[in-house]
C-alpha cells in the first residue's frame, strides 16, 4: 500500500536529497534510515525505497527488519519471488508466529492465495483468538472474493474484542464485496467524519482505496490529499539530518537537458503516413461507419495489430478509443482497458455502436456484486471481446482468473499518465498494472494519454517494464490560435467582448474573474446583441452561485 504526494515541498526536497548518494544515509542513526525508508516509501518513491533497503542490508545483514521490509515492498515492485525468498529466510532465521504470518503475508501480496490460506489457517489452528490471523484470513478471502466468509471472518474479531470500536475498513470491503455499497459507503462516510490527527496516512490510503472501488471520486481525493500531507510533514522531520550529510549545492552548475526523443518517436502523424491494414479499415467503415482513419490512429492501430507496445499521447478528439476499440473486434480473446474512473468507462461503453456494445462490458462497484460475478463468467466463456475496469480490479484473483480464462490479446491503459510518480493525476493502483502481465500471458500493452512530457513518457515505459514505440499526434488545430490585446480599462474590454462576440459565429464562452463580473459581462452582451426585447437571450451567466 502506498500512498504519495505531488513534486514540490518536503518530499520533493529528500528525494533529490536522497538521490545524491543514498549510501549518505549511513551517517544518521538507525531510527532516523528507518524513518526515511518509511518516507520514501509512502511517497510512492518505490525505486528510491529499494535502494535505500539495498544499502541497509548490505550494511546490516539479514536482520528481521530488513527481511520484513523486503517481503513487503519487493511485491510492489513486481519481484514477487525475492519478497517470498525474503519472508522465508525470515521465517527460517527468526522462527516466531510473526515470522510465519509475514511469510503468509508475501504469498498474499504476491497473490498465492493457496499457499497463504493454508499457512494462516495452520497457524489459526494452533492459536484460535489471533487476531492477526483472523484479519489475514479474512484479508485472503476478499483477495478470492468471498466476501461473505470474509464479513463472518471479521464478525468473529468483532467477538473476541467485545470493547467495539471505530468503523473498520476490512468489514466495509466485505460489504462491497457482496455489493451491499450503501452500507461501505456508510462506513467511509463515518470514517471521513472522524478523521483525527492521530489517523496515519497508511489507513487514510486504506480508505481512499474503498473510496475508489464504490466510485466516490471525491472521497479518495480528499483522504489521498490528507494522507500526502502527512508524508510531507513525516518528510520534513527528516530533511535536515540529511541534508548535512550532504555536500554544499553548487547552484551555478549548468544542469543538462532533458534527453530529447528522436524526431522519428516525435514527428507528428499526418493523414496517410502509415496504411492500416486492409481488414482494419474495412472494420472501421462496417463495424463503425467511418471512411478514412484520422492522424495518428493508422499508426497505432497498425502497431497494435502487430502486437507491438505502444505509447499513444493524441490530444482529446483526436480518436483514442478507436485505436484499441477497432482492434478488439479483430484480435482473438478480450481487449482489457484500464480506466480511471467509472463514469469514463460508463461513457465509452455507452457512446460504442450497437454490434460493438454487446460485445463490450465493463467490471465496476457501480454494477453490484452479483451481476459482476454473472459478467465474470460471461468473460470467462468468451462473451466478450471489450472488457473495461479500474486499475483496482487487478487486484482481484476471480478477475485475473476471467481474464486468463478468455486470453487477453490486449492491455490498454487509459490515461496512462497516472502511471507517473511524479504526475499530477499519480493513482498507486495504476503499479499494479505491470505486476500482473505476467498472470494475464504478458500481452501487447497500449499506453494512451492526451498529456505526456518527454520525461512522464519515458517513465510510463519504465514503470511498465516495456520498450514503447511511440506515436505523437499534433496538438495544433488551424481553428485555434491565441491573440492578446492591450486594453487600457474595463470600458475597452467590454466593447472588445461586444466586438467580437458580434462578429464570431456559433456560440463562445467568455471567462470573467468574479461572480459579480459574470453577471455584468452576460447583461451587457443581452443589451447589446439581442435583436428585440422578447427575444431569448443570447447569454447566459454560469457560475458556482448556481
Amino acid at each position: 500500500m502506498t500512498a504519495v504526494t505531488e513534486p514540490g515541498g518536503s518530499a520533493a526536497r529528500l528525494r533529490e536529497l536522497f538521490a545524491a548518494d543514498p549510501t549518505r544515509v549511513l551517517a544518521l542513526s538507525a531510527r532516523d534510515q528507518w524513518e526515511i525508508f518509511a518516507c520514501l516509501r509512502g511517497l510512492g518513491l518505490l525505486p528510491e525505497a529499494a535502494a535505500l533497503l539495498d544499502v541497509l542490508a548490505e550494511t546490516h545483514g539479514p536482520l528481521a527488519k530488513v527481511l520484513d521490509a523486503q517481503a513487503q515492498l519487493w511485491p510492489l515492485l513486481g519481484r514477487d519471488d525475492e519478497a517470498v525468498a525474503a519472508a522465508r529466510e525470515r521465517a527460517a532465521r527468526f522462527p516466531s508466529q510473526s515470522g510465519d504470518v509475514a511469510l503468509a503475508r508475501a504469498y498474499l501480496a504476491t497473490g498465492q492465495l493457496a499457499e497463504a490460506a493454508e499457512l494462516a489457517e495452520r497457524l489459526l489452528a494452533r492459536d484460535s483468538q489471533s487476531l492477526t490471523l483472523l484479519q489475514l484470513l479474512a484479508q485472503i478471502a476478499l483477495e478470492q472474493g468471498d466476501g461473505e466468509t470474509a464479513l463472518e471472518l471479521y464478525d468473529q474479531i468483532a467477538a473476541l474484542r467485545p470493547e467495539g470500536g471505530e468503523p473498520q475498513l476490512g468489514p466495509a470491503r466485505a460489504r462491497a464485496a457482496l455489493g451491499e455499497d450503501e452500507a461501505a459507503q456508510e462506513a467511509l462516510r463515518a470514517f471521513v467524519g472522524r478523521i483525527g490527527p492521530e489517523t496515519k496516512a497508511s489507513t487514510l490510503t486504506a480508505w481512499a482505496e474503498l473510496a475508489d472501488e464504490l466510485g466516490d471520486d471525491t472521497a479518495g481525493q480528499q483522504l489521498r490529499a490528507r494522507a500526502a500531507a502527512l508524508w510531507d510533514e513525516r518528510a520534513a522531520a527528516v530533511v535536515p539530518a540529511l541534508a548535512k550529510t550532504l555536500p554544499a549545492r553548487d547552484h551555478d552548475a549548468e544542469t543538462a537537458p532533458l534527453e530529447d526523443l528522436t524526431d522519428a518517436d516525435l514527428a507528428a502523424v499526418e493523414d496517410g503516413a502509415v496504411e492500416a491494414p486492409p481488414e482494419a479499415l474495412a472494420a472501421a467503415r462496417d463495424l463503425f461507419g467511418y471512411d478514412r482513419l484520422r492522424p495518428g490512429q493508422a499508426r497505432v492501430i497498425d502497431q497494435v495489430l502487430r502486437g507491438v507496445d505502444t505509447l499513444a499521447t493524441m490530444p482529446t478528439g483526436a480518436g483514442k478509443s478507436l485505436c484499441y476499440q477497432l482492434p478488439a473486434m479483430l484480435l482473438p480473446g478480450v481487449t482489457v482497458v484500464i480506466s480511471p474512473l467509472i463514469a469514463l468507462m460508463q461513457d465509452q461503453v455507452e457512446s460504442l455502436p450497437p454490434a460493438i456494445a454487446e460485445r463490450a462490458t465493463l467490471i465496476n462497484s457501480a454494477v453490484g456484486a452479483a451481476e459482476n460475478r454473472r459478467r465474470l463468467a460471461g468473460i470467462a466463456r468468451g462473451d466478450y471481446s471489450l472488457v473495461y475496469a479500474a486499475p483496482e480490479r487487478l487486484r482481484q484473483a476471480p478477475f485475473l482468473r476471467a481474464l486468463a480464462t478468455a486470453g487477453v490479446s490486449l492491455l490498454v491503459i487509459d490515461e496512462a499518465h497516472c502511471i507517473s510518480l511524479w504526475g499530477h493525476d499519480f493513482r498507486p493502483d495504476y503499479l499494479i498494472v505491470p505486476r500482473v502481465l505476467p498472470a494475464l500471458g504478458e500481452p501487447p500493452v497500449l499506453a494512451l494519454t492526451a498529456t505526456a512530457t518527454p520525461e512522464i513518457a519515458r517513465e510510463i515505459g519504465q514503470r511498465l517494464g516495456r520498450d514503447l514505440a511511440r506515436v505523437r499526434v499534433s496538438l495544433f488545430r488551424p481553428n485555434l490560435f491565441y491573440e492578446v490585446r492591450q486594453l487600457a480599462n474595463r470600458e475597452e474590454k467590454y466593447r472588445a467582448i461586444v466586438e467580437i462576440c458580434r462578429d464570431q459565429a456559433g456560440a463562445g464562452i467568455v471567462y470573467v474573474s468574479s461572480r459579480d463580473g459574470c453577471e455584468q459581462v452576460a447583461t451587457l452582451l443581452n443589451r447589446e446583441l439581442k435583436h428585440r426585447r422578447y427575444d431569448p437571450d443570447v447569454a447566459l451567466a454560469y457560475h458556482a452561485g448556481f
